[in-house]
């Protein structure tokens, strides 16, 4: 019996738990939270384009017309049904919305300002569509429609509304980013807030960074012929950031927002960084360089944030470029340079190197030889802070115990001979026992013999 009982027990098969299957179940109650984290604010990818009207060729059709006649035939809400009496006889085509603009503009602010959410999913498509026929002329309305919007998005209970309210501004930013991006100053001084700067919920924040990425992406696109409308945009959010400390605020959720909306501008598609995402990260570090000392901190915080999400996002092979830039910017360092510029550079080359234990490094030759770079200026100039030294030799105590050894070996002897080098000597212990830590045997074999000197 007992041999029976025992082979009964070992034939029974394992219990299998259950799968994770998605349900496929049209409607399904989520919790809020959860459909915040499944939203994401990108008018290129993401929202769904309308086909309203097809003679979009004609110089008198009106895309706003279209959508009016679109979203009377869906929405039947009191409050979208007389807000379409009222407008109804202003735009029947272009001439007429151009002419009435003043009119329609005001009758969107007053139906929008109800915040009634039957009604809000046309009013806010119908606001992105008439600044697409008004184009350049807009611009006395955008202020006005982008703090309205904004504030709708940041005080609505409505999930659904919330993601409206971004995804037509972020519609509005795609259709006026030629007259926006050649100074978004304006425009960012009204958004600080939501990124921010204010008190908002998290997935606000979050919300107005993916809007506003767009445009800081579009500055980016021209970087390489005209440097001015980026740098504007980068200068005044770091020294937007830098004031509001002075003033005795908190900025922590501020910094958050700018790392999120620098980060998702700088991000391409399948863990890849953006085309223009190197051009990105290159003016932010050139413009935390020139802070002052008081100033420098928060920008620092700022670009760490960008970079350790683009270690996360990307793959070895696609943070290739990153590494790179961070490399160039190293090379570029001379001994006229502020020691700020010098603390850039050695903790924007350690994160690569250290965060995700290496895996994003994948040319260890490249990382290898900007430290020798790096060691070299140490020994060499005055420029270095001692916190700068310390995470130098952090990066290059990790380098020793992450990179192959086949890639190490040739730049090992250089290496060594500038960490004990004799401006550095204060350090060597500490580094010896950090290599220690982190790797016994190649401590042993590559450093221990130069302790024994």
């Amino acid at each position: 019996m007992m041999v029976t009982a025992s082979s009964s027990q070992r034939s029974k098969l394992p219990r299998l738990q259950k799968g994770g299957t998605a349900t496929t179940k049209s409607h399904r109650w989520e919790p809020f939270s959860q459909r915040v984290l499944k939203l994401k604010i990108d008018p290129v990818h993401r929202v769904r384009r309308t086909t309203f009207g097809e003679d979009d060729d004609d110089e008198t059709s009106s895309c706003f017309r279209a959508s009016l006649d679109h979203w009377v035939e869906l929405n039947l809400s009191e409050n979208f049904t007389n807000f379409v009496q009222r407008v109804d006889r202003l735009c029947e085509n272009l001439p007429q919305v151009l002419y009435h603009q003043d009119a329609i503009m005001g009758l969107l602010v007053e139906y929008i300002e109800k915040k009634d959410e039957l009604s809000m999913e046309p009013l806010l498509s119908l606001m992105a569509q008439f600044a697409r026929d008004l184009g350049s002329r807009f611009e006395k309305h955008f202020a006005a429609a982008v703090q309205l919007i904004a504030a709708v998005a940041a005080t609505h209970p409505s999930i659904d509304v919330i993601e409206w309210s971004f995804t037509c501004l972020a519609w509005i930013f795609k259709f006026l980013s030629r007259l926006l991006v050649p100074d978004l100053r304006p425009l960012l001084a009204i958004m600080t807030h939501y990124l921010g700067k204010e008190h908002q919920k998290h997935f606000v924040s979050r919300f107005a960074a993916e809007s506003v990425s767009f445009l800081i992406r579009k500055a980016a696109a021209v970087y390489y012929k005209d440097k001015k409308p980026l740098e504007r945009a980068v200068t005044f959010l770091l020294e937007d950031l830098a004031k509001t400390s002075a003033e005795g605020r908190k900025v922590m959720a501020y910094q958050e927002g700018l790392m999120a909306m620098f980060a998702d501008a700088t991000k391409g598609v399948k863990s890849a960084v953006h085309s223009n995402g190197i051009d990105i990260l290159r003016c932010l570090m050139k413009a935390v360089g020139v802070k002052n000392q008081e100033q420098s901190a928060l920008s620092e915080s700022v670009l760490s944030g960008v970079l350790i999400s683009l270690v996360h996002y990307c793959t070895a092979e696609t943070f290739r470029p990153v590494l790179d830039a961070v490399c160039q910017y190293n090379e570029s360092i001379s001994a006229k340079d502020k020691a700020v510029v010098t603390r850039v550079g050695c903790h924007t080359l350690f994160l690569c190197i250290v965060a995700r234990k290496g895996s994003r490094v994948e040319d260890w030759n490249r990382a290898l030889t900007a430290l020798l770079r790096l060691l070299a200026k140490a020994t060499e100039t005055n420029v270095f802070p001692d916190n700068s030294i310390e995470q130098l030799l952090g990066s290059v105590a990790f380098a020793i115990h992450a990179s192959p050894m086949d890639e190490l070996l040739p730049h090992m002897r250089q290496l060594m001979d500038s960490v004990t080098h004799q401006k550095l000597s204060k350090h060597f212990i500490p580094f010896c026992d950090l290599v220690a830590g982190l790797d016994p045997e190649r401590f042993q074999s590559v450093v221990h013999p130069y302790l024994q000197k």
